[in-house]
């Protein structure tokens, strides 16, 4: 997956009285594009003056795969075959590339703190994009096997600086350090073969310059037992120009893990 990153506007205007319609068919395709691995953020914005005047701002990883892959995909077209008949004026895609950014800063930062916030590499909603695209390129690969069964850790990888740091808590039977691409994946075997599923679920998300905390759920199959585990987790990840360099989770009921393996 390339790191050709690139802004799509996206400006929809709507019959009147077709509004609800379209709005429900819009947010069926972002539920489901948020998924895919080249995706990064969106925002649907709807016009102060017109209310059936939609724009939508996506910013996408690869503008080749966006559109020979992504506009193509199935989840699409419903919205595809009903928008000619919702539309009063033919709608518009714009392509951007992007120059500059400037963000305030995260929320809890006193005013006379914001101007330290302008060395933020990317604005909060992108770092939180990159570790949801982790996440599922995680379980997906628990659920399809792991290592064992064949699965590719590449998806994984995409969202991990060649140079990231995973810390596990030395009282884990995966405890230490696993550094780079290649320990990364280390790690992942290692869960793998402890655990037939892997899922963060609930996750919320603080931010504060480059670092990000997520309270979650982890949810876990052990192989050995089959027993679930369904425990709070905290995780304490730093992103920076798009991928994680640091991984420090933080695991509830250790015991719990020792013994599901």
């Amino acid at each position: 997956m390339k790191d050709d990153r690139f802004v799509l506007l996206v400006t929809i205007p709507v019959k009147p009285g077709c509004e609800h319609e379209c709005l429900a068919l819009i947010n069926e395709v972002i539920d489901a594009m948020r998924h895919e691995p080249t995706f990064v953020n969106t925002v649907l914005h709807r016009s102060a003056d017109d209310p059936g005047l939609f724009m939508l701002h996506e910013t996408w990883m690869d503008r080749d795969d966006f559109f020979s892959v992504q506009l193509k995909r199935p989840y699409r077209a419903d919205y595809e075959a009903r928008l000619p008949d919702l539309l009063r004026a033919p709608r518009e895609m714009t392509v951007f590339e992007p120059l500059r950014a400037d963000y305030i800063a995260p929320t809890g930062l006193k005013a006379n703190e914001r101007d330290r916030s302008r060395d933020v590499d990317i604005v909060a909603a992108e770092p939180i994009a990159v570790i949801q695209r982790f996440h599922e390129a995680e379980n997906a690969y628990m659920n399809a096997g792991g290592a064992s069964g064949g699965a590719s850790f590449r998806h994984m990888a995409d969202t991990l600086d060649p140079q990231v740091v995973l810390h596990q808590s030395p009282d884990l039977p995966w405890g230490g350090e696993y550094r780079g691409h290649a320990g990364y994946e280390e790690w992942a075997r290692t869960m793998s073969d402890a655990f037939d599923q892997l899922e963060v679920r609930d996750a919320r998300f603080l931010t504060a310059d480059d670092i990000v905390i997520i309270l979650c759920r982890l949810v876990t199959r052990s192989r050995k037992h089959g027993d679930t585990l369904d425990l709070p987790m905290t995780q304490m990840v730093k992103v920076r120009s798009g991928k994680i360099v640091e991984f420090r989770p933080f695991y509830w009921n250790v015991p719990a893990y020792r013994s599901a393996v």
